[in-house]
């Protein structure tokens, strides 16, 4: 019985052990881990309290304070206080993420390190929201839709309906993105643990109004006819203006072609009437043939003389 307990022992403490050291590899102490806004500023402070000895501050192999003394180079980027060890760095970049490491004796001359990991972050842009509909229902107000959430390179792809959303697909690698349906509106939000930035969109107007096809194919006609009656006008407009366009023409036309034409005809003779009419004379002795017009007034002739012999 004894040596079956130790062998039973033995198969599940390995694992115990296992799992435990594990644990304590990837474990971190949430306070040495600090994240920051780009542009922001942070100040590492030493969990241990004075008196310190021999202390030193390094971030990426080099030295940033030694004793009292700060490296000419970070003099305008960093502030140190000697009392407390505590060092703060202004105008955080991306260059300036990674482990601040400070080092120090205490008053038994024991030596004392401390980790301070800074991750500074950009403001998570407006995400970007694309939806489309899957199944409505208008009479029912029922509507199942799909949702891209999208931040630069991360986006996330999900099923929304009444009930909630359903994540379907994801790519994430620097933002967190979520999907969520709160009162008929879909929210999508992005964050990381420096900011966050949310945008919705109402699953009305994306169901019934753009994206139904319901309402696509009652809209549709309307659309035509209107297009129809639009083109209908136009031509008559049209129609009209060539109509009259082509009567002014050719009224035009008749009046100059009768114009030409008084003006090729000869002009006519006088009546006979107004000609004058000859006149015969009986009392001479010769006939003598004298015109006359009607119109001028009428002279008697004057008998002829005998000439004497």
């Amino acid at each position: 019985m004894r040596y079956t307990l130790i062998c039973v022992l033995g198969l599940f403490l390995p694992d115990t052990l296992f799992y435990g050291h594990f644990e304590g590899t990837i474990a971190a102490d949430p306070s040495m881990i600090h994240y920051r806004l780009k542009n922001s500023s942070i100040c590492l402070h030493v969990k241990k309290p004075p008196p310190y000895q021999n202390n030193r501050w390094t971030f990426a192999g080099k030295t940033i304070i030694s004793g009292n003394f700060i490296n000419p180079n970070y003099r305008e980027k960093v502030d140190y206080e000697p009392k407390n060890l505590t060092l703060c760095v202004r105008d955080l970049n991306e260059t300036n993420s990674g482990t601040y490491q400070v080092s120090f004796d205490d008053s038994d001359y024991t030596l004392i390190t401390e980790s301070h990991k800074v991750i500074v972050q950009d403001a998570v842009p407006r995400p970007v929201i694309r939806m489309s509909v899957l199944h409505s229902n208008l009479s029912a107000r029922l509507c199942t839709i799909t949702v891209n959430c999208s931040i630069q390179e991360d986006w996330l792809w999900s099923v929304c309906d009444e009930d909630g959303c359903r994540t379907s697909q994801r790519s994430l690698s620097r933002v967190n993105i979520s999907i969520s349906i709160d009162n008929r509106t879909v929210v999508c939000s992005g964050n990381n643990h420096v900011s966050t930035n949310n945008v919705s969109e109402s699953v009305e107007a994306t169901c019934f109004s753009k994206s139904n096809p319901e309402h696509k194919e009652a809209s549709q006609p309307l659309l035509v006819r209107v297009i129809v009656i639009a083109v209908f006008i136009i031509l008559c407009t049209f129609i009209i203006f060539m109509a009259k366009k082509c009567c002014s023409t050719e009224n035009n036309n008749h009046q100059t072609s009768n114009a030409q034409l008084m003006q090729s005809q000869p002009v006519e003779m006088q009546p006979q009437e107004s000609l004058p009419r000859p006149r015969v004379s009986t009392s001479s002795s010769q006939a003598d043939v004298t015109y006359e017009n009607e119109d001028e007034p009428h002279v008697p002739a004057r008998p002829a003389t005998k000439s004497s012999a």
